[in-house]
Protein backbone atom coordinates (compact mmCIF):
# COMPACT_ATOMS: atom_id res chain seq x y z
CA UNK A 1 0.00 0.00 0.00
CA UNK A 2 1.40 3.45 -0.88
CA UNK A 3 2.60 5.46 2.13
CA UNK A 4 0.07 8.26 1.55
CA UNK A 5 -2.80 5.75 1.43
CA UNK A 6 -1.50 4.11 4.64
CA UNK A 7 -1.49 7.48 6.44
CA UNK A 8 -5.05 8.28 5.35
CA UNK A 9 -6.30 4.81 6.37
CA UNK A 10 -4.59 5.08 9.76
CA UNK A 11 -6.01 8.57 10.29
CA UNK A 12 -9.55 7.40 9.51
CA UNK A 13 -9.90 5.98 13.03
CA UNK A 14 -9.75 7.73 16.37
CA UNK A 15 -8.74 4.52 18.15
CA UNK A 16 -6.84 1.30 17.36
CA UNK A 17 -8.89 -1.13 15.24
CA UNK A 18 -7.58 -4.64 14.61
CA UNK A 19 -10.06 -5.68 11.92
CA UNK A 20 -7.92 -6.05 8.80
CA UNK A 21 -11.04 -5.75 6.63
CA UNK A 22 -10.67 -2.01 7.20
CA UNK A 23 -7.96 -1.93 4.54
CA UNK A 24 -10.00 -3.31 1.60
CA UNK A 25 -13.03 -1.32 2.82
CA UNK A 26 -10.95 1.86 2.66
CA UNK A 27 -9.71 1.08 -0.85
CA UNK A 28 -13.05 0.01 -2.33
CA UNK A 29 -14.71 3.10 -0.81
CA UNK A 30 -12.09 5.26 -2.48
CA UNK A 31 -12.83 3.69 -5.86
CA UNK A 32 -16.61 3.81 -5.41
CA UNK A 33 -16.49 7.51 -4.52
CA UNK A 34 -15.18 8.24 -8.03
CA UNK A 35 -18.65 7.36 -9.35
CA UNK A 36 -21.20 7.77 -6.53
CA UNK A 37 -21.63 9.57 -3.21
CA UNK A 38 -23.97 6.97 -1.64
CA UNK A 39 -23.56 3.18 -1.83
CA UNK A 40 -25.42 0.13 -0.54
CA UNK A 41 -23.63 -2.22 1.85
CA UNK A 42 -24.39 -5.88 2.51
CA UNK A 43 -23.32 -5.57 6.16
CA UNK A 44 -25.64 -7.51 8.44
CA UNK A 45 -26.47 -10.22 5.93
CA UNK A 46 -24.07 -12.68 7.54
CA UNK A 47 -25.26 -12.01 11.10
CA UNK A 48 -28.96 -12.18 10.17
CA UNK A 49 -29.03 -15.05 7.71
CA UNK A 50 -26.13 -17.32 8.66
CA UNK A 51 -23.17 -16.29 6.56
CA UNK A 52 -20.30 -17.42 8.80
CA UNK A 53 -19.02 -21.02 8.95
CA UNK A 54 -18.95 -20.78 12.76
CA UNK A 55 -22.78 -20.86 12.81
CA UNK A 56 -22.75 -24.16 10.96
CA UNK A 57 -20.00 -25.28 13.32
CA UNK A 58 -22.26 -24.55 16.31
CA UNK A 59 -25.03 -26.62 14.75
CA UNK A 60 -22.67 -29.60 14.53
CA UNK A 61 -21.13 -28.90 17.93
CA UNK A 62 -24.60 -29.24 19.49
CA UNK A 63 -24.90 -32.67 17.85
CA UNK A 64 -21.43 -33.98 18.67
CA UNK A 65 -20.16 -32.38 21.89
CA UNK A 66 -21.46 -35.30 23.99
CA UNK A 67 -20.15 -37.91 21.58
CA UNK A 68 -18.22 -40.78 23.26
CA UNK A 69 -14.57 -40.66 22.32
CA UNK A 70 -14.57 -36.93 21.66
CA UNK A 71 -11.34 -36.60 23.66
CA UNK A 72 -9.63 -38.69 20.97
CA UNK A 73 -11.01 -36.39 18.29
CA UNK A 74 -9.76 -33.39 20.25
CA UNK A 75 -6.28 -34.91 20.48
CA UNK A 76 -6.28 -35.56 16.74
CA UNK A 77 -7.48 -32.01 16.12
CA UNK A 78 -4.56 -30.53 18.04
CA UNK A 79 -2.21 -32.13 15.52
CA UNK A 80 -3.72 -30.19 12.63
CA UNK A 81 -1.96 -27.07 11.43
CA UNK A 82 -3.20 -24.11 9.43
CA UNK A 83 -3.35 -23.58 5.69
CA UNK A 84 -2.24 -20.46 3.84
CA UNK A 85 -5.60 -19.95 2.15
CA UNK A 86 -8.03 -17.41 3.58
CA UNK A 87 -10.56 -20.19 4.24
CA UNK A 88 -8.07 -22.18 6.35
CA UNK A 89 -10.18 -25.34 6.52
CA UNK A 90 -7.56 -27.24 8.55
CA UNK A 91 -7.49 -24.50 11.15
CA UNK A 92 -11.28 -24.47 11.37
CA UNK A 93 -11.38 -28.23 11.85
CA UNK A 94 -8.75 -28.02 14.61
CA UNK A 95 -10.70 -25.36 16.49
CA UNK A 96 -13.91 -27.34 16.11
CA UNK A 97 -12.51 -30.65 17.37
CA UNK A 98 -10.60 -29.16 20.31
CA UNK A 99 -13.79 -27.46 21.56
CA UNK A 100 -16.03 -30.55 21.59
CA UNK A 101 -15.85 -30.78 25.40
CA UNK A 102 -16.97 -27.16 25.82
CA UNK A 103 -20.50 -25.87 26.18
CA UNK A 104 -21.84 -24.18 23.02
CA UNK A 105 -21.19 -20.71 24.47
CA UNK A 106 -17.66 -21.63 25.62
CA UNK A 107 -16.87 -23.21 22.24
CA UNK A 108 -18.08 -20.09 20.43
CA UNK A 109 -15.93 -17.84 22.59
CA UNK A 110 -12.92 -20.10 21.99
CA UNK A 111 -13.42 -19.86 18.23
CA UNK A 112 -13.67 -16.08 18.36
CA UNK A 113 -10.60 -15.37 20.52
CA UNK A 114 -7.37 -14.16 18.99
CA UNK A 115 -5.40 -15.89 21.77
CA UNK A 116 -6.10 -18.27 24.62
CA UNK A 117 -3.20 -16.96 26.68
CA UNK A 118 -3.91 -15.95 30.26
CA UNK A 119 -3.49 -12.22 31.04
CA UNK A 120 -0.36 -12.91 33.09
CA UNK A 121 1.35 -14.51 30.08
CA UNK A 122 0.40 -11.61 27.82
CA UNK A 123 0.78 -8.49 29.96
CA UNK A 124 3.71 -7.29 32.06
CA UNK A 125 1.40 -5.95 34.76
CA UNK A 126 -2.05 -6.62 36.18
CA UNK A 127 -4.90 -5.07 34.21
CA UNK A 128 -7.63 -4.03 36.62
CA UNK A 129 -11.20 -4.43 35.33
CA UNK A 130 -13.19 -1.26 34.78
CA UNK A 131 -15.72 -0.63 37.52
CA UNK A 132 -19.35 -0.37 36.42
CA UNK A 133 -18.66 -0.70 32.66
CA UNK A 134 -21.33 0.44 30.22
CA UNK A 135 -23.40 -2.72 29.53
CA UNK A 136 -23.75 -3.89 25.97
CA UNK A 137 -27.03 -4.92 24.40
CA UNK A 138 -25.90 -8.56 24.57
CA UNK A 139 -25.25 -8.32 28.32
CA UNK A 140 -28.70 -6.80 28.86
CA UNK A 141 -30.12 -9.91 27.15
CA UNK A 142 -28.19 -12.29 29.44
CA UNK A 143 -25.00 -12.47 27.40
CA UNK A 144 -24.19 -15.24 24.96
CA UNK A 145 -25.47 -17.92 27.35
CA UNK A 146 -28.79 -16.12 27.81
CA UNK A 147 -29.31 -15.61 24.09
CA UNK A 148 -28.50 -19.26 23.33
CA UNK A 149 -30.90 -20.42 26.06
CA UNK A 150 -33.66 -18.25 24.61
CA UNK A 151 -33.09 -18.59 20.86
CA UNK A 152 -31.08 -21.81 20.44
CA UNK A 153 -27.40 -22.19 19.57
CA UNK A 154 -27.51 -20.85 16.00
CA UNK A 155 -29.93 -17.95 16.37
CA UNK A 156 -28.50 -17.13 19.80
CA UNK A 157 -24.98 -16.79 18.39
CA UNK A 158 -26.28 -14.65 15.52
CA UNK A 159 -28.12 -12.37 17.96
CA UNK A 160 -24.97 -12.08 20.05
CA UNK A 161 -22.97 -11.05 16.97
CA UNK A 162 -25.63 -8.50 16.03
CA UNK A 163 -25.30 -6.91 19.48
CA UNK A 164 -21.49 -7.00 19.57
CA UNK A 165 -19.43 -7.73 16.45
CA UNK A 166 -21.86 -6.05 14.04
CA UNK A 167 -22.57 -2.99 16.17
CA UNK A 168 -19.15 -2.40 17.72
CA UNK A 169 -16.86 -3.46 14.86
CA UNK A 170 -18.34 -3.79 11.38
CA UNK A 171 -20.62 -0.76 11.40
CA UNK A 172 -18.06 1.50 13.06
CA UNK A 173 -15.31 0.33 10.71
CA UNK A 174 -17.46 0.67 7.58
CA UNK A 175 -18.63 4.14 8.55
CA UNK A 176 -15.13 5.46 9.20
CA UNK A 177 -13.52 3.92 6.14
CA UNK A 178 -16.26 5.09 3.77
CA UNK A 179 -16.51 8.58 5.24
CA UNK A 180 -12.75 8.96 4.90
CA UNK A 181 -13.66 9.43 1.21
CA UNK A 182 -16.99 11.25 1.83
CA UNK A 183 -18.90 8.12 0.76
CA UNK A 184 -22.11 7.36 2.64
CA UNK A 185 -23.08 3.71 3.15
CA UNK A 186 -26.63 2.44 3.48
CA UNK A 187 -27.34 -0.99 5.01
CA UNK A 188 -30.73 -2.32 3.80
CA UNK A 189 -30.33 -5.59 5.74
CA UNK A 190 -30.51 -3.60 8.98
CA UNK A 191 -34.13 -2.57 8.56
CA UNK A 192 -35.64 -3.16 12.05
CA UNK A 193 -38.59 -5.16 10.69
CA UNK A 194 -36.27 -7.43 8.70
CA UNK A 195 -34.06 -7.97 11.76
CA UNK A 196 -37.10 -8.93 13.85
CA UNK A 197 -38.30 -11.42 11.24
CA UNK A 198 -34.86 -12.95 10.64
CA UNK A 199 -34.21 -13.42 14.36
CA UNK A 200 -36.95 -16.03 14.67
CA UNK A 201 -36.42 -17.87 11.39
CA UNK A 202 -35.67 -21.56 11.89
CA UNK A 203 -31.92 -22.26 11.74
CA UNK A 204 -32.50 -24.73 8.90
CA UNK A 205 -33.48 -21.74 6.74
CA UNK A 206 -30.03 -20.27 7.32
CA UNK A 207 -27.41 -23.04 7.66
CA UNK A 208 -27.43 -26.76 6.95
CA UNK A 209 -25.35 -29.61 5.60
CA UNK A 210 -21.87 -30.95 6.31
CA UNK A 211 -19.35 -28.56 7.90
CA UNK A 212 -17.08 -28.69 4.84
CA UNK A 213 -20.03 -28.06 2.52
CA UNK A 214 -20.61 -24.57 3.90
CA UNK A 215 -24.38 -24.56 3.47
CA UNK A 216 -24.66 -20.91 4.51
CA UNK A 217 -27.27 -18.15 3.97
CA UNK A 218 -29.65 -20.69 2.44
CA UNK A 219 -32.70 -18.44 2.31
CA UNK A 220 -30.77 -15.56 0.76
CA UNK A 221 -29.18 -17.89 -1.79
CA UNK A 222 -32.57 -19.34 -2.73
CA UNK A 223 -33.98 -15.84 -3.17
CA UNK A 224 -31.01 -14.57 -5.18
CA UNK A 225 -30.98 -17.66 -7.40
CA UNK A 226 -33.93 -16.21 -9.32
CA UNK A 227 -31.82 -13.27 -10.48
CA UNK A 228 -28.15 -14.31 -10.38
CA UNK A 229 -26.24 -17.09 -12.20
CA UNK A 230 -25.34 -20.29 -10.35
CA UNK A 231 -21.63 -19.46 -10.62
CA UNK A 232 -22.23 -16.50 -8.30
CA UNK A 233 -24.65 -18.20 -5.92
CA UNK A 234 -22.72 -21.45 -5.42
CA UNK A 235 -19.14 -20.23 -5.17
CA UNK A 236 -17.44 -20.75 -1.77
CA UNK A 237 -17.58 -17.93 0.74
CA UNK A 238 -14.65 -15.54 0.46
CA UNK A 239 -14.06 -13.28 3.43
CA UNK A 240 -13.47 -9.58 2.79
CA UNK A 241 -10.03 -9.62 4.34
CA UNK A 242 -6.47 -8.51 3.69
CA UNK A 243 -3.71 -11.21 3.51
CA UNK A 244 -2.26 -10.16 6.87
CA UNK A 245 -0.75 -13.54 7.74
CA UNK A 246 1.36 -13.42 4.56
CA UNK A 247 2.26 -9.76 5.05
CA UNK A 248 3.59 -10.55 8.53
CA UNK A 249 5.89 -13.24 7.12
CA UNK A 250 7.08 -11.02 4.27
CA UNK A 251 6.61 -7.23 4.05
CA UNK A 252 6.09 -6.67 7.79
CA UNK A 253 8.54 -9.30 9.01
CA UNK A 254 11.15 -6.80 10.13
CA UNK A 255 8.59 -4.81 12.11
CA UNK A 256 7.33 -7.89 13.95
CA UNK A 257 10.85 -9.11 14.71
CA UNK A 258 11.62 -5.69 16.14
CA UNK A 259 8.78 -6.24 18.63
CA UNK A 260 10.43 -9.44 19.85
CA UNK A 261 13.48 -7.48 21.07
CA UNK A 262 11.58 -5.38 23.61
CA UNK A 263 8.33 -5.28 25.58
CA UNK A 264 5.98 -3.69 23.01
CA UNK A 265 2.95 -1.41 23.46
CA UNK A 266 4.90 0.92 25.74
CA UNK A 267 6.10 -1.98 27.88
CA UNK A 268 2.61 -3.40 28.46
CA UNK A 269 2.98 -6.66 26.46
CA UNK A 270 5.62 -9.28 27.24
CA UNK A 271 8.25 -9.80 24.57
CA UNK A 272 8.31 -13.50 25.54
CA UNK A 273 4.67 -13.77 24.46
CA UNK A 274 5.36 -12.04 21.13
CA UNK A 275 8.38 -14.30 20.53
CA UNK A 276 6.30 -17.41 21.18
CA UNK A 277 3.48 -16.28 18.87
CA UNK A 278 5.99 -15.25 16.20
CA UNK A 279 7.73 -18.65 16.27
CA UNK A 280 4.38 -20.38 15.88
CA UNK A 281 3.44 -18.10 12.99
CA UNK A 282 6.72 -18.76 11.17
CA UNK A 283 6.22 -22.50 11.74
CA UNK A 284 2.97 -22.39 9.77
CA UNK A 285 0.31 -21.61 12.37
CA UNK A 286 -1.96 -18.65 11.74
CA UNK A 287 -1.22 -16.21 14.59
CA UNK A 288 -1.97 -13.18 12.44
CA UNK A 289 -4.86 -11.78 14.48
CA UNK A 290 -2.94 -11.37 17.73
CA UNK A 291 0.33 -10.28 16.08
CA UNK A 292 -1.43 -7.72 13.87
CA UNK A 293 -3.30 -6.36 16.88
CA UNK A 294 -0.12 -5.99 18.94
CA UNK A 295 1.68 -4.32 16.03
CA UNK A 296 -1.10 -1.75 15.63
CA UNK A 297 -1.31 -1.10 19.38
CA UNK A 298 2.45 -0.67 19.54
CA UNK A 299 2.39 1.96 16.80
CA UNK A 300 -0.53 3.70 18.50
CA UNK A 301 1.29 3.84 21.85
CA UNK A 302 4.50 5.07 20.21
CA UNK A 303 2.69 7.91 18.41
CA UNK A 304 1.42 9.16 21.74
CA UNK A 305 4.58 8.52 23.72
CA UNK A 306 2.79 6.19 26.12
CA UNK A 307 4.76 4.11 28.61
CA UNK A 308 3.28 1.68 31.10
Amino acid sequence: MPRRCWRRWRGGFDQPVGNAAALPTFLISREARRFVSVALSGVGGDELFGGYPRYLGLLWHARLHRLPGRSILAALGRRLGDSDSSRNLRGRLRRFLTALDDSPAAAYRRWMRATEAEPGALFTRTIEPVEDPWPSAAEDAGGLEGLIARLGVVNGAMAFDQCSYLADDLLAMGDRMSMAHALELRAPFLDPELIAEALWLAPRCKVAGAPWGEGLKLLLRATARRRLPAAVIDRPKQGFMAPVKLWLRRDLRGQVEELTRRDPVGGLVRRSFVRSEWRRHLAGEDRADILWGILLLDRWAAQRGWRF
